[in-house]
């Protein structure tokens, strides 16, 4: 009951509370050995002035029924943010309630961000529930804050502490924070399980150290496959894809049992480097193995579409049984795009209600096949039609159909448009305007649009390199010659394009 009040900021129905007789128990011998954090260390005043007078309560054993009866209590649908017009429990049950009780609401409802701090009563369990909660809803910088304030308060701080806290911090700019726990973990000499080493695992490789990674994979006495994906994501994040299929070789002959992600992270590292055969032999072994195409079926058409195999991409897609979800439709649609199968694209996502990603492929294909119109069609009605507002990605497609098209002026009026309505251009929305302008030889336009597209973007060389076609194509060639050699300043250079050759 106390705590419910104090989750909701009833802090004058919790000192009323108080000050009547209330015994407050636990649940069993755990909890009532368990360390709490004194009320000084965290919360509001109205904490710290009620927790002494907390302390002077009796703690009896608790009795077997007041879990159950406790979601019946007017007081639980506080905590899920319903009223009931005619409640149904006794009054007496008030004095049922426990840390039980306070320790599920916490670890449902914790994502409001006050009940840990004004409870009277915090432990360790309480403390993970709080962080684990931060963590899976990607707030990664209260996670982080909440441990660097209260962790030294704990004596005792175990494995399901520091996976969170290692989480958050593979997602935070400065890699100090990660190295910090890492030695923390090894000061307060914690067992660390299997999960919390994975996560240490991630940590390092997204910090870009790939030889911390593999050393705390190596000092690992026991490694699951969890623990081997993470290897192998951690290399293909560095773009050692060769060296991750050796990773997976060696799993197969430690007889791991690969996983869907295991199978779908080869397929990937068979892509990165056009290794045809070796992704036939993945596929071979997903049938044999009866793995669901559900989740491995956009694996599979990513990889035969990157590795220039159209053809199969589509035969995979066809022979799947399964309910074809957007997804795996936005993956092909891209791939036919990619390998210049446009009308196939097309006739794709228009047997579909499309999404956000539907809509910039088929409006891509509609732009390398000269499908002005239906481009324009699509576009209009994704609003209208599909309830779709189209963002900065959608209208930079349009105006590079309208461009490719000969149509400078309509290509304009939906530029303003775009800006009428609140939608800010990027350097995507100018740099087609730039492709338009130098496609019809608008000068003046061109100019105005190249000068924003160089202040948003002034250390991207294929600006540089669309900017100064643009000049050339209207004969400005001291322009040209100027922004070479800001180019040459500045260490920019244009990537030069490369091709795969599989010699048999």
């Amino acid at each position: 009951m106390l705590r419910a009040l104090s989750t909701c900021r009833n802090h004058g129905g919790y000192e009323r509370l108080v000050e009547e007789p209330v015994n407050i128990s636990l649940l069993d011998g755990k909890l009532k050995r368990a360390k709490s954090v004194p009320a000084s260390v965290f919360g509001s005043s109205k904490s710290r002035k009620l927790g002494p007078e907390l302390a002077l309560q009796n703690i009896s054993p608790a009795k077997p029924s007041s879990r159950k009866v406790s979601k019946s209590h007017p007081l639980f649908s506080l905590f899920n943010n319903r009223r009931k017009k005619k409640p149904t429990a006794r009054p007496e049950f008030a004095s049922q309630l426990n840390l039980s009780l306070t320790d599920n609401a916490n670890n449902r409802y914790v994502h409001t961000g006050n009940l840990f701090d004004e409870l009277p009563h915090r432990d360790l369990y309480s403390l993970n529930s709080q962080l684990a909660s931060y963590s899976r809803d990607g707030n990664f910088l209260a996670t982080w804050d909440l441990f660097s304030r209260i962790h030294s308060a704990f004596f005792e701080l175990d494995a399901y502490t520091f996976s969170p806290v290692l989480r958050a911090c593979s997602a935070l700019p400065d890699t100090k924070c990660g190295r910090q726990v890492h030695a923390l973990m090894i000061k307060t000499g914690t067992d660390l399980g299997t999960i919390t080493k994975t996560a240490l695992m991630d940590m390092y490789s997204k910090y870009g150290c790939l030889g911390e990674s593999v050393k705390v994979f190596e000092e690992m006495e026991f490694r699951d496959v969890v623990t081997w994906n993470a290897l192998v994501s951690s290399f293909l994040r560095h773009g050692l894809a060769k060296e991750a299929l050796g990773i997976f070789r060696a799993m197969r002959r430690e007889r791991v049992e690969m996983t869907e992600f295991t199978l779908c992270s080869v397929l990937k590292a068979c892509a990165f480097i056009k290794a045809f055969r070796q992704g036939k032999q993945v596929h071979g072994l997903v049938i044999v193995m009866g793995r669901d195409l559900v989740v491995l079926g956009t694996a599979l058409i990513d990889f035969y579409s990157n590795a220039g195999y159209i053809s199969e991409a589509m035969k995979v897609y066809s022979c799947l049984s399964c309910r074809k979800d957007e997804v795996l439709r936005n993956s092909l649609i891209g791939g036919c795009v990619k390998h210049g199968r446009y009308e196939e694209a097309f006739l794709e996502g228009s047997r579909v209600l499309p999404n956000s990603v539907t809509l910039l492929a088929v409006l891509s294909a509609c732009g390398h096949s000269g499908l002005v119109k239906e481009g324009q069609e699509l576009f209009n009605s994704a609003r209208e039609k599909y309830g779709l507002d189209p963002n900065q990605e959608h209208y930079s497609c349009l105006i590079d159909i309208l461009g490719r098209a000969g149509l400078i002026e309509d290509a304009w009026c939906l530029f303003h448009d775009m800006v009428k309505i609140g939608v800010g251009p990027t350097a995507a929305v100018w740099a087609a305007l730039v492709n338009a302008c130098c496609l019809n030889l608008d000068v003046s336009r061109g100019e105005f649009a190249a000068k924003h597209l160089l202040e948003l973007e002034p250390n991207n060389d294929g600006i540089h390199v669309l900017v100064s076609k643009f000049y050339a194509s209207i004969d400005r060639w001291d322009v040209v010659e100027s922004l070479r050699c800001n180019m040459r300043k500045k260490g920019l250079a244009k990537v030069l394009g490369g091709s795969w050759l599989d010699v048999s």
